[in-house]
């Protein structure tokens, strides 16, 4: 088990940031445990190897949207891509 510290050192950054993550669930096995200088969380080394830190800034509309497309079942995502295409046909047809 790791301290918030120490995963800030090995993946660069911010103990702040990690003690965010744990409390949002990023590291979904993480503890806090209560010390006499206050609580304190625990990341198993587990939960590091599936951490995946994604870039700076907000996401793309796209990249979101294709998360979200590969959540859905098959014949879902599909059709909501041919809805989506067709929407960005007819608005460059507008802008013509």
């Amino acid at each position: 088990m790791l301290t918030t510290r120490e995963v800030a050192e090995k993946i660069d950054a911010n103990p702040g940031t990690v003690r965010m993550w744990c409390i949002n669930g990023t590291f979904p096995n993480a503890e806090q445990q209560e010390t006499p200088r206050g609580p304190i969380w625990l990341i198993p080394e587990t939960d590091l190897q599936e951490f995946k830190r994604r870039g700076p800034g907000r996401p793309s509309k796209k990249a979101t949207e294709e998360a979200d497309l590969a959540e859905m079942p098959a014949d879902e995502a599909k059709s909501k891509r041919q809805a989506s295409k067709k929407a960005a046909k007819k608005k460059s047809a507008r802008a013509k």
